[in-house]
């Protein structure tokens, strides 16, 4: 059984393999893209007092084959909207989002996934 710290090791480990994936990846910066505008959106919504979640995005070729991201989300109001929010999905959840994408008229979860952050 692993001690307490060496736990802890292997979670930063891991949480360090996604990230150096997530700058050195080659593909694309859909990828990217999938975690920092939920990220974004998460903390701008919070900050006036909006709970947030994030739905997974969605690639696609748009106008004249220019790719393309849709983005969804939740926001629900606190009732009192002075105080910050927070969203029951944290960092990691955004992190862990698939990538789907829309093709020929279906949606689907893209062949290529980032690594996901499993705690």
């Amino acid at each position: 059984m692993l001690s307490l710290y060496e736990n802890q090791v292997k979670i930063v480990d891991k949480i360090k393999s996604v990230f150096q994936w997530y700058e050195t990846v080659k593909f694309s910066e859909m990828y990217v893209q999938k975690v920092f505008v939920p990220y974004l959106v998460k903390i701008f919504a919070e900050s006036f007092g909006y709970k947030s979640h994030a739905y997974s995005p969605i690639f696609y070729m748009g106008y004249k084959n220019n790719p393309m991201m849709h983005f969804s989300f939740k926001l629900e109001p606190k009732a009192n909207h002075i105080v910050k929010a927070y969203s029951t999905q944290n960092t990691i959840d955004i992190i862990n989002l698939g990538l789907k994408e829309a093709s020929k008229g279906r949606v689907f979860l893209k062949d290529k996934q980032a690594p996901k952050i499993g705690l």
